[in-house]
């Protein structure tokens, strides 16, 4: 191969990776509205509820405490927009 070849190569595989690090989030959601449902049948805001459960992770399940903190992920990246 001649050189520019892997250069382009290599430049290439780059922007695969990084687009595909930057798209983390479309997959991260799995079943949209639910944590927000959740916090709603509790009586609470989606962050009062994100608080609580991630406070009190004993009494939720896994799912639930995976969801609260991706809760405070998401809130935390839009305040910083």
């Amino acid at each position: 191969m001649p050189k520019e070849s892997i250069k382009s190569f290599i430049d290439r595989r780059n922007a695969e990776k990084t687009a595909s690090k930057s798209r983390w989030i479309q997959s991260a959601v799995k079943e949209p509205g639910t944590f927000t449902k959740q916090a709603k049948a509790a009586g609470k805001s989606v962050q009062a509820f994100a608080s609580s459960v991630v406070a009190n992770p004993d009494k939720h399940s896994t799912t639930t405490v995976k969801r609260a903190h991706l809760a405070q992920t998401f809130s935390k990246m839009a305040k910083g927009k």
